[in-house]
């Protein structure tokens, strides 16, 4: 084991204050995987859940009376996010926090999620070890004692980073524990699969194109679904895999856990539009286990652009599948990604698409955004098939810019093609089509509201249960 420390305070900075989708509630799975990492090694550990919301000096002074209460001298402080670039900014709520404690404490600061691109400048925040992507497998070989890990400079920082896309780690189903302060208006996060079969030239998903996935088990979903409304009335979720209903052999393991429950719970996640489309059997299935927010990456609906992306929906198909599912399935919500920007795909064609969206209200809700090309560093899959090999799909790469390049072709850059984003927004807006995706829709139906008022009261509430429940241990 390593001896650098005596316990562990796991501050989650994935819900963020100023975040454009900070509206969302929803229990990050991370924090609670690394809580069962070091319970089941007998170390004292704690889970701080919007951290970005607490007062950094009350935040403090409550965890170190923790560790006071638990004998905890020398804790891990371990940062979990999703794609935020900013948090050792040291005028930010996690940066204030860790200093007080290392004021306090003999301590290491640990980050870890998908991103290995910090911001990081002369008088910020510096960790002592960052483990990028699915690594926690590799951060319990480090705590263990294996010191042998490949540490990779990135600005400055160590980093250890997955080197290929193999699957070593399972599905997170999490075991749910006091320590996290739940009440019935919480909404939680699961994985039926890690791996997803699809190699969209598009996307960057570092499992993609998986020939081996790992799939979690009928009966510890059941368990999950059963402990999270038996023992705290919670029956809101969200599924994570990147996309669920790749294969029906999925739908058919969580309707197999679902159905043996005495609840049907609510849950959301990304389904694949074109696979549903094909195997519309799908559907019903869905239904029946509560799967009713979705969302769509449609992308395009230009045969020559979805040819580029590997994918080959038919348009017209696509809109009477669509009118199907409003006429059937009215209590769907249902929002799509639009990629601006693609090859081959002319501007007026995407205003086409659009005016029938919106004309007869096909979808809830429509998320346009710009085609990106990364430039992440580490393990080639970080990056999608179009940012590593441009030319092939017509691309022009003119800068490099944080995290990636701009880009141009015959049609379009990656200038007009924000201006256009911009345009497809307003003009969805003013025909009543919004871009609230499932994620802002659940936290609506559980706490009542997704007003800021609304989110911020739930989890004010959930700080002052923290409060008390980290002074009373």
């Amino acid at each position: 084991m390593n001896a650098d420390f005596d316990g562990a305070i796991i501050l989650e900075v994935t819900n963020q204050k100023n975040d454009q989708h900070w509206s969302s509630i929803i229990r990050p799975l991370a924090p609670f995987a690394l809580h069962e990492t070091f319970l089941k090694r007998n170390i004292p550990s704690t889970v701080i859940n919007y951290t970005d919301f607490w007062d950094s000096e009350v935040l403090a002074q409550k965890l170190i009376t923790w560790c006071n209460l638990n004998n905890v001298k020398k804790p891990f402080l371990l940062g979990s996010s999703l794609f935020n670039y900013n948090i050792l900014n040291p005028d930010k709520p996690f940066a204030k926090t860790v200093e007080i404690l290392k004021q306090n404490f003999d301590c290491k600061l640990i980050l870890g999620g998908p991103s290995n691109d910090y911001d990081f400048r002369p008088g910020f925040l510096k960790p002592d070890l960052i483990f990028s992507g699915r690594a926690l497998h590799l951060f319990e070989h480090w705590i263990d004692g294996d010191y042998n890990l490949e540490i990779t400079k990135v600005k400055g920082l160590d980093l250890v980073m997955l080197k290929n896309n193999d699957i070593i780690e399972q599905p997170i189903v999490a075991k749910l524990y006091e320590d996290y302060c739940l009440t019935e208006k919480d909404i939680l996060n699961f994985e039926t699969r890690l791996g997803c079969k699809f190699n969209c030239t598009f996307c960057s998903f570092a499992f993609r194109n998986a020939k081996k996935v790992k799939d979690s088990s009928c009966e510890t979903l059941y368990e999950f679904f059963k402990q999270a409304k038996d023992e705290y009335g919670i029956t809101h979720f969200s599924c994570v895999d990147d996309t669920f209903n790749e294969d029906d052999d999925k739908i058919d393991n969580l309707y197999n856990a679902v159905t043996k429950l005495d609840y049907v719970p609510t849950i959301v996640g990304y389904s694949r539009f074109d696979v549903m489309l094909t195997k519309q059997h799908q559907v019903e299935k869905l239904d029946k286990i509560g799967f009713h927010g979705h969302f769509f990456g449609i992308e395009s609906l230009h045969p020559v652009a979805n040819k580029k992306i590997r994918k080959g929906t038919d348009k017209e198909k696509a809109f009477e599948f669509l009118r199907m599912l409003k006429k059937d399935y009215p209590h769907w919500h249902k929002c799509s990604a639009y990629i601006i920007g693609l090859p081959e795909e002319p501007f007026e064609h995407i205003m086409e698409v659009m005016k029938v969206f919106t004309s007869e209200k096909l979808l809830e809700a429509i998320q346009p955004s710009i085609l990106v090309l990364e430039n992440r560093p580490g393990n080639i899959m970080n990056n999608s098939l179009m940012a590593q090999d441009p030319e092939k799909y017509g691309l022009e790469t003119t800068k490099e810019v944080v995290g990636g390049y701009l880009w141009k072709h015959k049609l379009a850059s990656s200038e007009s093609a924000t201006s256009m984003k911009n345009r497809v927004a307003s003009f969805n807006k003013s025909k009543g089509i919004g871009t609230v995706d499932p994620w802002e829709w659940i936290t609506e139906r559980s706490i009542g509201s997704r007003k800021s008022e609304a989110v911020e009261s739930h989890i004010s509430n959930y700080i002052t249960r923290k409060s008390e429940y980290l002074i009373s241990v």
